[in-house]
């Protein structure tokens, strides 16, 4: 058997208006006997098999006019790839696996609106997702919080008030991260240890900070771009088309995606008729969702 190693593409974020975004806004597993060209993996008892990761591309289009430039989002791109290739057990953008397997993540609620009509669709297809949340809403969405977990949902950390880690200090970082984590257990009864760095940016300096809370940082390999081009279709397009094994997939669930929304059940759909099938980003990647 062999493994293919991807490069990474991505989209980024560029100081932006809140209104022009959504709401606050690993190469290969080998056994290498000494005749053996390193790039195959063989299968004998008499060799080690040595995992390594593999990085998705991040994919991903829209057909609006960009909020990020190609040269913001390429500097993105190197940032994220550079620190999951640092520290694969802390940094991820996708899982490692052959099956068919996905993890359907959504970002920015709870939301009154929006987060009850995706929950609904998850439990209707038999499906579970991972709800990155943002801590200054869950008071008044608790039992919609309640809910997704109840469904088979993972709440997940997305800080409290969706700041840039990459321009806030460590005791920033452990306040949006520790007050957020709060909230999630006074709902739920446990304290994630996953999180979203909100808009995806992530540097050594806030990773640092985050290992030290017990958190992983989960970014993604295929962003729908539902948060730029607001439109079922693409939104459709850009799953169905990107999909690979083990693609950690980004949505938002906010007061502003209702296209999401209306997108989510031909997703499904479409992918369980392509042999996919759905699991929570903490199976996936094979690490603990609470602490």
């Amino acid at each position: 058997m062999y493994f293919i190693t991807y490069k990474a593409r991505a989209s980024i974020k560029i100081p932006v208006t809140k209104a022009s975004r959504y709401k606050h806004t690993y190469k290969k597993s080998i056994n290498q006997p000494t005749t053996i060209v390193p790039t195959l993996a063989q299968t004998s008892s008499d060799t080690t098999l040595r995992k390594v990761p593999i990085i998705y591309d991040i994919l991903g289009t829209s057909t609006r006019p960009k909020i990020y430039p190609n040269s913001a989002m390429t500097k993105w791109k190197k940032a994220v790839e550079s620190l999951a290739k640092k520290y694969p057990s802390e940094v991820y953008i996708n899982g490692q696996t052959k099956n068919k397997v996905v993890a359907l993540t959504f970002d920015d609620g709870p939301d009154p609106v929006n987060t009850p009509k995706i929950i609904k669709v998850l439990r209707s297809n038999n499906v579970q997702g991972t709800f990155f949340c943002i801590g200054e809403q869950i008071e008044s969405c608790k039992s919609i919080i309640k809910q997704a977990y109840d469904n088979g949902d993972v709440i997940a950390n997305h800080s409290w008030s969706h700041k840039d880690f990459t321009t806030i200090n460590e005791s920033e970082i452990k306040n949006e991260v520790t007050l957020t984590e709060n909230e999630i257990s006074n709902v739920i009864g446990k304290r994630s240890t996953l999180i979203r760095p909100p808009y995806g940016d992530i540097n050594e300096d806030a990773q640092n900070s985050l290992t030290a809370l017990n958190y992983k940082s989960v970014i993604w390999s295929t962003d729908t771009l539902d948060w730029e081009q607001r439109e079922a279709s693409n939104i459709v397009k850009n799953v169905v088309n990107n999909v690979r094994p083990g693609e950690i997939i980004l949505m938002h669930c906010n007061e502003d995606k209702k296209a999401t929304t209306e997108a989510l059940p031909q997703t499904i759909s479409k992918l369980k008729q392509m042999g996919y099938s759905f699991v929570t980003v903490d199976k996936l990647l094979h690490v603990s969702a609470y602490k």
